[in-house]
């Protein structure tokens, strides 16, 4: 369905970002990886140049889950202050997307997507497409403006040492309940709900120390996401190991 959509919209160039893990539809690489040569052979079929990324989603990428604190995050990263993580991956993408239209070589490639967050042509494009498309440009230029929940509660860390694991999976599904999501297609989403991630995979935290802030307008429903986040992540006196957020690239 997905491939369908970007073919019958006439992209010529489809650039896929294929995520692998306890956050993802596809658990591992070797899953990943079936499906990534699927999607790129049915864009060759179609004629299309198509490249598949295949991503790491063992932990939630950026430090923003919720609809208005995320395209927050977005206009971060193209103004060149979003996190490392995120901030990454999106320059690989779009170096993937750049040298499949132009055939240059990927480092001036990526040499050109850094330039264009750097002189502030990234942002002013995306300025130009919430115009275009009927979009409120003044809380793209001033994202204060977005409306924010009513609460914004701390989750505290409950004991000290590594973070070595988060449940991608249940800290989206968290948020949901928060009331970012939808659990049934009739639930009304609240675009200020979600979460802050303030420390994540690999990571040193104290007992005590903030390590998320919870946003929600569903005062009845903080204590219990509060528990739930800290079951979901896991926190030991081991260092995990250090995770590639690229696994690899199919074409």
């Amino acid at each position: 369905r997905f491939m369908s959509k970007k073919i019958a919209a006439g992209s010529e160039c489809i650039v896929l970002d294929i995520k692998v893990g306890n956050g993802a539809f596809m658990k591992n690489f070797i899953q990943g990886a079936k499906l990534a040569r699927t999607m790129v052979n049915i864009g060759k079929m179609a004629g299309r140049k198509t490249v598949a990324v295949i991503t790491n989603m063992n932990a939630p990428l950026g430090i923003q889950i919720g609809n208005n604190l995320e395209v927050k995050e977005a206009i971060d990263v193209l103004k060149g202050k979003g996190s490392k993580d995120l901030t990454d991956l999106c320059i690989q993408l779009a170096t993937e997307m750049l040298n499949l239209c132009t055939k240059t070589k990927k480092e001036e490639c990526q040499i050109a997507v850094k330039n264009a967050i750097t002189n502030g042509s990234a942002f002013n494009k995306f300025r130009e497409l919430v115009i275009n498309q009927g979009g409120n440009v003044e809380q793209i230029d001033n994202p204060d403006l977005f409306e924010k929940a009513k609460y914004s509660v701390e989750v505290k860390a409950n004991r000290t040492g590594n973070i070595i694991k988060m449940n991608t999976s249940e800290i989206g599904r968290i948020s949901g309940l928060l009331g970012a999501g939808r659990s049934k297609k009739e639930d009304i989403i609240d675009y200020s709900a979600g979460i802050t991630l303030i420390k994540k995979t690999g990571e040193y935290v104290k007992t005590g120390e903030t390590i998320a802030i919870l946003h929600t307008n569903k005062k009845e429903i903080i204590d219990e996401a509060k528990k739930q986040y800290l079951s979901s992540i896991k926190i030991s006196i081991h260092k995990p190991k250090r995770q590639r957020i690229v696994y690899g690239v199919i074409k």
